[in-house]
C-alpha cells in the first residue's frame, strides 16, 4: 500500500508542476511588468509546493528565495533593499 501512496505524490506534484509551467508560459504573454512579477509569485509559490511533494528541497528553497525576490520587487524598488542590507 505504500508503494500506491508514493504513486499519488508523484502524481500530485508533477499536476502541480504542470500548472507552474502554464503559468510561466501565460507570463511570456504579459505586457505589464507588475502583471508578470504577480503571475510569476503564484508560479513559483506552485513549484515550491511542486517541489517540496515531490521531496525536492534544494529547489524548494531556491524557488523560495525567488519568490521573496518578487515580493520585494513589487512592494518596492530592489536597489532600496539593497542598500539597506548593505
Amino acid at each position: 500500500m505504500e508503494g500506491a501512496y508514493a504513486v499519488i505524490f508523484i502524481i500530485v506534484g508533477n499536476m502541480i508542476a504542470l500548472v507552474a509551467s502554464l503559468l510561466m508560459v501565460y507570463s511570456g504573454l504579459l505586457k505589464k511588468a507588475k502583471d508578470v512579477i504577480y503571475v510569476q509569485s503564484v508560479q513559483l509559490t506552485l513549484l515550491v509546493a511542486s517541489n517540496l511533494v515531490l521531496g525536492g528541497i534544494p529547489g524548494a528553497i531556491i524557488n523560495m528565495i525567488s519568490l521573496i525576490r518578487n515580493i520585494l520587487s513589487s512592494i518596492c524598488s530592489l536597489e532600496r533593499v539593497a542598500f539597506h542590507l548593505v
